[in-house]
């Protein structure tokens, strides 16, 4: 801890020589570099122990992460109109506790160009990135050796396409292309996936900066691996409206209906093909004052599950955050709510019940703005998650984390 504080205050002293804009021509260079260490309770998130003895996943465990993130992001303005972009980050995640099992590595790519004319807009994207999900230990002994981290990688593609219909009404259709792999071929039997989302979008400015849409998207997601017949085939159906929506009020208020159809499980002639449920999004940004400002997100929406007992779950949520700035310094704080209800009975062992899960999770956070350039904070998150399934789903985790950043 002192080693990492000592590094620390070298860095910001050291900074000020490399501080301000990096411009090659018209190209812009924005490299930065953040240091966090935090301390975080329960690790693994499983339940507490009973009378000295694990419940799950070999049982509590607390850990010091110092965590090192180095990023690039590139910026190049080609005329008036385009514009290329593209950025790479990379987080090493350093466990005080059981490192060879918990210590990992993280990586980031992206790239993107960007059109905007007159009437006519057009962005593609595409995003890569390698990481490391957490390890866990299934065996009920503190002893027990870890399960490595699982190794994965992603990569989503994007498209987007919107024209202007005069000076109120506007059109577009977009599309995106997602591959999900894991290198251990256990879990990529079940969790391996590739899927297409394509659709359209159109709607109506009834002021300058606020606009009315209705869009409509159709889904496939494959199962890589045939052994799970979890494979589907969605309709999304959406209205909203976004932008200025009342003085000192902005955002995105959004309803929808999905319709999941759901490939035929021969081994299950009892299982669902098809489900519908109604879908909604808000994000509503609220400035009190100049300097304070609230946040209200709401959302309600269709999961895939990666267990093999139910096909998919249903989330429902809130989040209220309230940020005040006083002068370089800044605090917040927030909270929230998740319900996971899983469209199946769920089943492990002997047992065979509805499962739900209620999340919980509180935070407060400050940082204060050195200069343009370095700003320092200290943060705390709670998350707990209570089950109807299972007592071996709850958790409750705590999280104390301090950090400093650099970007140029």
């Amino acid at each position: 801890m002192t080693k990492t504080l000592s590094v620390l205050a070298v860095l910001l002293v050291a900074a000020p020589a490399f501080a301000g804009n990096i411009k090659i021509g018209e190209v812009g260079l924005n490299p930065y570099y953040g240091l966090e260490t935090r301390y975080e309770d329960n690790i693994y998130r499983v339940p507490r122990d009973i009378n000295h003895a694990p419940v799950a996943g070999g049982g509590v465990r607390g850990s010091w992460i110092v965590s090192n993130n180095l990023g690039l992001k590139v910026s190049a303005p080609i005329g008036e109109m385009h514009k290329v972009t593209a950025g790479y980050d990379l987080t090493h995640d350093a466990y005080k506790t059981q490192s060879k099992a918990n210590s990992a590595f993280n990586q980031k790519v992206g790239v993107g160009y960007e059109f905007k004319g007159a009437k006519l807009e057009a962005k593609l994207a595409d995003d890569y990135i390698n990481t490391q999900d957490p390890a866990f230990n299934p065996y009920n002994t503190a002893a027990s050796d870890l399960v490595q981290r699982e190794h994965r990688w992603a990569n989503t593609a994007t498209g987007s396409l919107e024209y202007a219909l005069g000076d109120k009404f506007f059109a577009g259709v977009d599309a995106q292309l997602t591959r999900n792999q894991y290198i251990s071929k256990s879990l990529g039997a079940t969790l391996n996936t590739s899927g297409v989302v394509f659709g359209g979008k159109a709607g109506y400015k009834v002021a300058p900066k606020t606009k009315v849409f209705a869009a409509i998207h159709r889904k496939l997601l494959h199962y890589t691996e045939e052994t799970r017949r979890d494979n589907h085939r969605d309709w999304n159906v959406d209205f909203g409206v976004e932008g200025s929506l009342a003085s000192k009020l902005k955002g995105l208020v959004q309803v929808g209906f999905n319709h999941t159809s759901f490939d035929y499980d021969t081994s299950n002639s009892t299982r669902a093909r098809v489900s519908r449920h109604a879908t909604f999004l808000t994000r509503l940004e609220y400035a009190v004052t100049e300097r304070g400002q609230f946040v209200l997100a709401l959302n309600r929406g269709i999961n895939d599950s990666s267990s093999t007992s139910s096909r998919y779950f249903v989330t429902s949520g809130a989040n209220l955050a309230y940020s005040h700035k006083f002068g370089k310094a800044s605090a917040g704080v927030n909270g929230g709510v998740q319900y996971d209800k899983y469209s199946e009975d769920f089943r492990q062992g002997a047992e065979t019940k509805t499962r739900r899960d209620d999340n919980y999770s509180l935070g407060a956070k400050t940082d204060y703005k050195i200069n343009d350039w370095a700003t320092v904070g200290a943060a705390y998150t709670f998350n707990a998650r209570f089950s109807t399934f299972s007592r071996q789903f709850n958790y409750k985790d705590n999280v104390t984390a301090f950090n400093a950043k650099l970007s140029f």
